[in-house]
């Protein structure tokens, strides 16, 4: 991992997590992930969804689908650099 963060829209962030925007935007708001708004456009800390793919509830779903979630994300980071 690199020191700098990736920022992702949140239609990323949405398909890295296998959830519906609008659960992102929940998130987001009640501070289970860390984003910020740039220019109108809102983005989401790849930290704070690798983070959250690790842990709280949302662990069950990902080991119940395989790991599929951190296997996304590590694809989406190895396309972009």
């Amino acid at each position: 991992m690199t020191d700098t963060p990736r920022w992702l829209r949140v239609r990323e962030a949405a398909r890295v997590l296998n959830v519906s925007e609008s659960t992102v935007r929940r998130w987001l708001s009640r501070e289970r992930l860390e984003g910020l708004k740039i220019g109108g456009v809102v983005r989401v800390d790849g930290h704070s969804i690798e983070k959250l793919a690790r842990t709280h509830r949302y662990a069950d779903v990902r080991e119940a689908q395989g790991h599929a979630a951190v296997s996304r994300w590590r694809r989406l980071r190895s396309r972009t650099g």
